[in-house]
C-alpha cells in the first residue's frame, strides 16, 4: 500500500516536471529525455511491485493451506 502511494507521487511529480517541460520549454533535450527514463523507470517498478506482491501473496497462501493439513494430520495422529 505504501509503495504504491510513493510510485503514485513520483509519477505524478515527474508527469508535472514534463508538462511544465513542454510548455515552457525551459529544460534542454537532454533533461526531457532523462525525465522519460525516469517515467519509464517508475512505471515499470510500480508493475513488478504489483507482480512481486502477488507472487508473495500466493506464496503466503500456499503455505497457510500447507500448515492447516499438517496441523490437521497431527490433531488426528
Amino acid at each position: 500500500m505504501i509503495t504504491s502511494i510513493i510510485f503514485r507521487t513520483a509519477l505524478a511529480a515527474n508527469s508535472l516536471a514534463i508538462i511544465v517541460h513542454l510548455l515552457t520549454n525551459w529544460i534542454d533535450n537532454v533533461s526531457l529525455f532523462m525525465l522519460l527514463a525516469f517515467q519509464t523507470v517508475i512505471v515499470s517498478g510500480y508493475y513488478i511491485n504489483k507482480i512481486v506482491t502477488q507472487v508473495i501473496a500466493s506464496i503466503d497462501k500456499e503455505l497457510n493451506d500447507v500448515d492447516i493439513i499438517i496441523r490437521k494430520k497431527q490433531a488426528l495422529s
